[in-house]
């Protein structure tokens, strides 16, 4: 999967692997003063629990993995 976001000046682009028992989600936070941004991969869904379907159930000593990068392009 792959986000682009651009504004003036600059342009940040983001992507992460999706599969079974990847990253299949990314929650993104700015703050009120928009000068940062957090981005987090995820492996399920808000409310997972909730939403068993969205929930990735582990066994004892598996792992849930994936990659993922960012650039930031200015200028």
């Amino acid at each position: 999967a792959k986000v682009e976001v651009a504004g003036p000046g600059a342009t940040l682009r983001y992507w992460q692997e999706t599969g079974p028992k990847k990253f299949n989600y990314l929650q993104v936070f700015l703050p009120p003063h928009r000068r940062s941004i957090a981005l987090e991969p995820m492996s399920c869904g808000v409310d997972a629990f909730n939403l068993e379907p969205e929930a990735v159930l582990l066994a004892p000593e598996e792992e849930v993995g994936g990659r993922f990068g960012v650039s930031l392009s200015v200028g």
